[in-house]
């Protein structure tokens, strides 16, 4: 599954709540952080490409890639669970 989705098709995929996780990989090191929601909603908004994720971010319940501008590695965004 490789399609784009659409900023609002990102956003209703969001899980509830003033924070959300996100990991990227840089270097071969993983880094994960919580994000407040509002500049979760503005990466989107000025995002390369949002796609759904496949393998395992999609896994660890991180059901989007960003890809961001300026050579900045993708984001993985944590989605709502799967049976939500």
């Amino acid at each position: 599954m490789n399609e784009e989705l659409t900023y609002d098709q990102a956003v209703a995929l969001l899980p509830e709540g003033d924070t959300v996780h996100t990991y990227s990989v840089s270097g071969g090191v993983s880094l994960g952080a919580d994000w407040h929601r509002s500049n979760i909603l503005e990466m989107l908004k000025h995002a390369r490409s949002i796609r759904p994720a496949t393998g395992y971010a999609r896994e660890i319940g991180h059901g989007l890639v960003v890809l961001r501008h300026g050579g900045l590695p993708p984001m993985a965004v944590q989605t709502k669970r799967e049976h939500e």
